[in-house]
């Protein structure tokens, strides 16, 4: 009797596992010979797992009627916010005296609560209404009717006034080639330029710009570099039209033989200029820039590089002078081989400074036309060059068929020429064909009445003082 009742438990052990599978064929599982035994409880198991036995006329028909379809067997469990199928098509309960298994209802599982979705307002009044919804609304006093307003499209609320940043500027003292040129670079990058000079305005003194004026200037020989500097700021072209191409220096020996040294073998030259002219070109354009303003007869009397605080003396012709203050952002000290600037420049910052005068000055001579054909008494394409051991003589033609004539020598030798036939006696000998070029009385005139010049050299082993002031020019090496 134990025997039968051990042998029968481990049967329904063995029949239970089975009933955990998840896929058993109804077909070949065999039929357990514990479930119509009297000692133990009724097997409960899931049609869709455990098939009832097909020997029994019962049970294959509580299973054929119970069974699920494969694919709802194998879906995933329903979220919470769908419900559950009934328990009467997941379940079935065979009778126990055929010896089926008995399906119990499903367990009660409470679903998770999703929190409930936002709906928009509805006007319907089936609507579900919220417990905040249901509280009394608050007393509201009438604020009266509002008034209307008008708006147009094209209406901006006002804005915050913002103050417009102010315009760089610069100071330029000097109005030479230099100072001139810078300022209407300056001038390109948007910069507003005030340029002061000493000197009254040289356009005054030339009734004509392509003369030249005399004086201490020395005629440049305008290279393509120089045309290229002027071009880049639009100031080219006036001067492109009054310069002359030389295409060699002509050297005139002692025998009266003459020369040629060409520049280069494939048309190179550089082209001859008056400075007075050139000048006085870049003043006018300088007067038709709208953000340049020039100051002539402004003496610089003092100068604080650490604000930027420049003081000028206004003089002018019978009006007792005043100063005139400027506190530029930069500051350009373009004033020539003595300038006021550098000697402000050196109590700042430590700059190696070195001067030197070599022992040699020049004196302007004129050179006129032909007086029978007006045209030049010399070739108008050559440097013209009277070389002698310690001293020379050089031409440069001018557009007006003249030449501007320089003469170089030592200081001792000028000194030694004080009165006409010195002059002439030098000429005599040391210049013949020059002499009866330029005319004995036009000779004498322009060397007494012009001033002498020297010649000096500039270093300056610092130039700038941080981002506030520079030197240019002959201000910062001249030779």
């Amino acid at each position: 009797m134990f025997r039968r009742l051990r042998s029968s438990r481990g049967s329904s052990s063995s029949s239970s596992s089975s009933a955990s599978s998840s896929t058993v064929d109804a077909t070949t599982a065999p039929s357990s010979p514990a479930s119509s035994s009297p000692l133990l409880p009724p097997v409960r198991t899931r049609a869709s797992t455990a098939a009832p036995t097909a020997s029994s006329p019962a049970t294959a028909a509580a299973a054929a009627a119970t069974a699920a379809p494969t694919s709802a067997a194998a879906s995933p469990v329903p979220s919470p916010s769908v419900p559950l199928p009934a328990a009467s098509s997941a379940y079935t309960a065979a009778p126990v005296g055929a010896g089926a298994a008995i399906s119990p209802p499903p367990r009660a599982t409470a679903p998770v609560s999703a929190p409930p979705p936002v709906l928009p307002p509805s006007s319907s009044s089936s609507s579900a209404v919220t417990p905040q919804q249901q509280q009394p609304p608050l007393a509201v006093k009438n604020p009266g009717p509002v008034p209307r307003t008008t708006t147009t499209a094209t209406s901006q609320p006002p804005q915050p006034l913002v103050a417009a940043p102010k315009p760089f500027t610069v100071a330029i003292v000097g109005a030479g080639l230099v100072g001139s040129l810078s300022a209407l670079y300056f001038a390109r990058r948007g910069w507003h330029v005030n340029i002061y000079d000493t000197r009254q305005d040289p356009r005054l003194d030339a009734p004509s710009t392509s003369a030249p004026t005399g004086g201490r200037s020395i005629n440049l020989a305008l290279s393509f570099r120089g045309i290229s500097a002027l071009q880049d700021v639009g100031v080219h072209q006036g001067i492109i039209d009054s310069v002359i191409p030389l295409k060699g220096r002509m050297l005139h020996l002692d025998n009266g033989a003459l020369a040629s040294h060409p520049y280069g073998q494939h048309g190179e030259c550089i082209n001859s200029v008056d400075r007075g002219f050139m000048n006085a070109h870049l003043l006018n354009a300088l007067d038709r820039h709208p953000r340049v303003a020039t100051h002539f007869e402004h003496d610089l009397v003092a100068a604080d590089l650490a604000s930027n605080r420049l003081t000028f003396r206004r003089r002018s012709a019978g009006v007792p002078g005043s100063d005139v203050v400027a506190t530029p952002d930069l500051v350009v000290g373009a004033d020539g081989a003595h300038s006021r600037l550098r000697q402000s420049l050196m109590r700042v910052e430590r700059v190696d400074f070195e001067q030197h005068y070599i022992d040699h000055g020049y004196v302007e001579l004129h050179m006129p036309p032909d007086e029978t054909t007006g045209g030049y008494r010399m070739d108008q394409h050559h440097l013209h060059i009277w070389p002698k051991h310690s001293y020379m003589l050089i031409a440069l033609p001018n557009p007006d068929n003249t030449f501007t004539v320089t003469l170089f020598m030592p200081w001792s030798r000028f000194e030694a020429i004080k009165t006409e036939n010195d002059l002439l006696a030098l000429f005599r000998t040391s210049f013949p064909d020059a002499l009866h070029l330029i005319g004995q009385d036009r000779l004498v005139a322009d060397y007494f009445a012009n001033p002498k010049g020297s010649l000096i050299s500039i270093k300056c082993n610092r130039y700038h003082h941080s981002s506030r002031a520079v030197l240019l020019g002959d201000a910062a090496h001249a030779m």
